[in-house]
């Protein structure tokens, strides 16, 4: 599947490969009945929403859909984030991440 431009209204400005041979970590969902469900997280995405100044790290299933995300002040931390959190290094990165963006 390709990357959407957006991600739940926010221009992405750049990626990892999304493909089920990644394992970036799962988000658990409780279900009302007590079960949970486990799904896996396969891609990463930086975006930018127009009304904020910071930059969103979503974690994604492998249909691009965000099952998870995290604010950050700058697009150096919501890199570092990544790095530390799921272990993606910065040459794990497909566009060209600029502040500038």
């Amino acid at each position: 599947m390709t990357l959407p431009a957006e991600l739940d209204g926010a221009r992405v400005i750049g990626y990892t490969s999304n493909n089920k041979s990644n394992n970036f970590g799962f988000i658990r969902y409780e279900e009302e009945d007590g079960t949970s469900n486990d799904v896996i997280i396969t891609g990463m995405a930086i975006a930018m929403y127009d009304r904020d100044k910071g930059y969103y790290l979503f974690s994604c299933d492998i249909e691009w859909n965000v099952i998870g995300d995290t604010f950050h002040n700058s697009l150096n931390e919501a890199i570092e984030c990544a790095k530390v959190s799921d272990g993606i290094a910065e040459s794990d990165w497909i566009c060209p991440l600029s502040e500038n963006q």
